[in-house]
């Protein structure tokens, strides 16, 4: 019995740790767009951008995550890196209750 509690604690103590990791999401290779990352991703993760023009607007609906190109010390992928909102209202949105750290984590990406 004491051995089944301790597997069970172990378990427990596993499933905490791993929900406490950080996870990279990577656009589009595994999600087609910035806001299904978005909407999948949990406080503290990254969403890593691929080159490329995403014509959507995004929201962040109060998760304080990172968002940045695939090399935000890259001038080059930076500037092909773009959120493209087609002209409809913001391009990306902080208004559900998101901290300053995660507008302050978002690395900019090309807004049109």
């Amino acid at each position: 019995m004491n051995k089944r509690i301790i597997v069970l604690l172990g378990c427990t103590l596993i499933l905490m740790l791993s929900a406490c990791v950080q996870q990279l999401l990577r656009v589009p290779e595994r999600y087609l767009t910035i806001q299904r990352a978005i909407d999948r991703a949990i406080d503290g993760d990254v969403i890593i951008v691929s080159p490329g023009t995403y014509k959507e607007n995004i929201d962040f609906k109060g998760k304080n995550l990172t968002v940045q190109s695939s090399n935000p010390d890259d001038p080059d992928i930076v500037a092909s890196t773009i959120i493209d909102g087609g002209g409809k209202g913001s391009v990306v949105t902080f208004q559900s209750g998101e901290t300053r750290e995660a507008a302050d984590s978002f690395v900019p990406l090309i807004g049109l």
